[in-house]
């Protein structure tokens, strides 16, 4: 039987405001301290255990990738969370944002990312304080003059997962699995000839796994791609290229599956 593993992502997240000529895809100050308001009303919905507030920080159409599987629409995230609260309950959170920077994504100036790690600390079956953490990578669009989440995802350390299913075994086999909001399952379904491009590209990342060619594997992704691991983020073409070639000289994929 398949464990379901619940987390709440911890994004009490410090840093300073970077300088807009280090990196070309840098935020400007203005648009990093619109996008950081983002994590105080997260961490602020967290300290009081308050879904509405949490969810009310993504777009309508969100997507949320948990370690269960992705769940679609600010009303499903709302109702995730409140699932959550009724048995971990955070009292404190961490983490850091990747080199303090938001980067932008594109020309238009409307969407940017960011990554970085999390933690939260809850009490423990006996009362005790547990400390659990991960990994998180984030997409922000601008709405109005506003900025909101239009998908984050986010992992979980192994040393957590096993923490998590010592203090609280019932609670997780009495969660329902990750779900979809009906409401948006059928609206933005891509037409047939994308769908087609996009498991085409899907079985050329598989063949390349199997064949366990780190080059290829790599070739996927665009060259500023996040990839969130275990052991932290990954960013870009040819660091994702090392990060594969360095996984197969210690294990080799037999098979690889996505759908």
């Amino acid at each position: 039987m398949k464990t379901r593993l619940f987390v709440l992502v911890g994004l009490a997240i410090s840093f300073a405001l970077p300088i807009y000529a280090q990196q070309e895809d840098v935020a400007d100050p203005q648009t990093s301290q619109n996008i950081a308001a983002i994590f105080k009303a997260l961490n602020e919905a967290q300290k009081n255990h308050d879904p509405a507030a949490y969810a009310a920080n993504f777009t309508r159409d969100a997507v949320f990738v948990t370690p269960t599987g992705p769940i679609i629409g600010r009303q499903a995230i709302q109702k995730y969370y409140t699932d959550l609260y009724r048995w971990w309950h955070p009292i404190d959170f961490g983490g850091k944002l990747d080199g303090n920077a938001f980067h932008m994504i594109g020309t238009a100036g409307n969407e940017a990312r960011a990554t970085g790690e999390w933690s939260d600390t809850g009490p423990g079956k006996n009362g005790e304080p547990i400390t659990i953490k991960g990994y998180w990578s984030d997409i922000y669009v601008r709405e109005g003059d506003d900025w909101r989440i239009r998908v984050t995802a986010f992992n979980v350390t192994p040393d957590s997962v096993l923490l998590i299913n010592k203090n609280f075994p019932q609670q997780l086999a009495a969660t329902p699995s990750s779900t979809a909001s009906p409401s948006n399952q059928q609206k933005d379904l891509a037409d047939p000839k994308t769908t087609q491009k996009f498991f085409a590209d899907t079985k050329g990342f598989n063949e390349a796994i199997n064949n366990n060619d780190a080059a290829a594997i790599a070739a996927c992704f665009t060259s500023d791609a996040v990839f969130v691991t275990t052991g932290g983020t990954v960013t870009g073409r040819q660091a994702i290229q090392r990060w594969y070639t360095d996984l197969s000289s210690s294990c080799t994929p037999r098979t690889a599956a996505a759908s």
